[in-house]
């Protein structure tokens, strides 16, 4: 059967249009190969960019608050400095978790546009 087909094919010189075909599908499945590997490997830098940078911007704000503490405890005490810090930061939080829907919705709308946006 393979070698009716096989005979037919060539009888109607086809055999190199099919083989062409075949070259041209794996190229283009060797060439997605490589644009997915780019587009990870993007991703990939800019989420060890995005970590750096947060890590340094937490350390900074924990630096801060504990300089901002100190100093509020030079006034009122240092117990009521370092609780008037983490009160401030409670109060940002119950402020993130009331609007988190709303920051939510805003935040998923910002990355599908930075996703779709060519960089």
């Amino acid at each position: 059967m393979i070698k009716l087909k096989e005979t037919l094919l060539k009888w109607l010189k086809l055999d190199g249009l099919i083989n062409s075909l075949t070259g041209y599908a794996e190229a283009r499945m060797e060439l997605l190969k490589y644009e997915i590997r780019e587009e990870v490997a993007a991703a990939m830098a800019r989420f060890i960019m995005l970590l750096a940078i947060l890590t340094l911007l937490a350390l900074a704000l924990l630096t801060a608050s504990v300089a901002f503490s100190l100093k509020l405890g030079e006034s009122y005490g240092y117990a009521a400095g370092f609780s008037i810090t983490a009160g401030i930061y409670t109060v940002v939080l119950l402020g993130l978790l009331l609007f988190r829907n709303k920051l939510y919705l805003y935040l998923e709308r910002f990355i599908k546009i930075q996703m779709t946006q060519k960089k």
